[in-house]
């Protein structure tokens, strides 16, 4: 229980407001209220109202100084307004939009430092010879929906698709994890000589699409190294009559050139001096050996001869055409 006495209710407080503060605002009002009875004309109302607020502030400004809940109150709630006046900035258009795009360039170094320091990936590109896909391996970071990039000219996409695309998970969080998926398509000649760099687009474990910016420091490439050049041979060529099994109109097409080997061979020639029996797509040759075809020369051709066209990919399967004359004469 608090036994201490309010000041309005103590000897000073009761002399104070009762004995001087009352009678005087008694007297004051009394006097006015006579005057203006007696005789209005004098009494000047906006004096009067000036001199009652220089008294109220007066007579407020004392009890400030006497009562202390009134000084807290009345000072503490001047000193908050000023606080609050002085908080207050003059600002327009171009300084609010200053303002926030520091905040965005702000918030986004901070997104750029935290994707600097997260997980990532790491590509890998294999291939095999004779394959129809690539393998796109990824040793690092986990990410998903990978997107595949590669020039035309150097990596064909299977359908004529102008990019690959892996869906779902890819990659292992975990140390020397890895995975990899196919991405269908073929090398071109020129890829094989050259190499490939694939690109890489994916979306990580956040949900954010990757890369997001150029400037993104992030593994975005895998390069598939150019393959190795085989040695070439050049082959001899001679067209004979089979010794073994022989055929009227059966010929034989030989190369004499030891370790020489090629693919897809096809012999053709002019239908005005040489007419074709039997295919004319003779296979593959490796070595000293022979590819039979058959067919028989127009007249013009046992009298001018027949120029031959041999046409055939060699071991890094680069295509070659070789020309080959032959004189038949009446013996054929």
């Amino acid at each position: 229980m608090n036994d201490k006495t309010p000041w309005g209710q103590s000897t000073v407080g009761v002399f104070v407001i009762q004995g001087m503060i009352g009678p005087i605002i008694g007297a004051v009002v009394g006097a006015l209220v006579a005057l203006s009875l007696a005789q209005p004309e004098k009494v000047d109302w906006g004096r009067v109202a000036l001199v009652a607020l220089v008294v109220a502030v007066a007579v407020f400004l004392l009890l400030s100084l006497i009562l202390r809940k009134l000084r807290r109150l009345a000072w503490g709630s001047i000193g908050k307004f000023l606080k609050w006046i002085r908080g207050l900035r003059v600002t327009t258009r171009k300084v609010r939009t200053n303002l926030m795009q520091a905040g965005y360039d702000k918030r986004s170094e901070e997104v750029t430092n935290e994707r600097r320091l997260s997980p990532r990936p790491r590509w890998r590109v294999t291939h095999n010879d004779g394959d129809e896909w690539i393998y796109v391996h990824n040793s690092g970071y986990g990410v998903d929906d990978v997107v595949v990039h590669a020039d035309p000219e150097l990596f064909e996409f299977a359908d004529g698709a102008e990019q690959g695309f892996i869906k779902g998970r890819l990659g292992d969080n975990g140390r020397g994890g890895s995975s990899g998926k196919q991405v269908a398509g073929r090398l071109t000649k020129r890829g094989q000589r050259e190499g490939i760099t694939f690109t890489f687009a994916w979306t990580d474990q956040l949900g954010d699409a990757q890369p997001r910016t150029e400037v993104d420091d992030l593994p975005i490439s895998a390069t598939l190294p150019a393959r190795p050049l085989k040695p070439l041979m050049q082959p001899t060529w001679q067209i004979g009559r089979p010794k073994q099994n022989p055929a009227k109109d059966v010929f034989l097409l030989v190369n004499g050139a030891d370790g020489f080997e090629c693919t897809n061979v096809v012999i053709d020639a002019e239908p005005s001096y040489f007419t074709f029996i039997l295919k004319r797509e003779l296979g593959d040759l490796a070595g000293i050996g022979g590819l039979r075809f058959a067919g028989r020369p127009t007249e013009a051709g046992r009298m001018l001869g027949v120029t031959f066209t041999i046409s055939y990919n060699d071991v890094n399967g680069d295509e070659h055409t070789d020309y080959l004359p032959m004189e038949f004469g009446r013996g054929w």
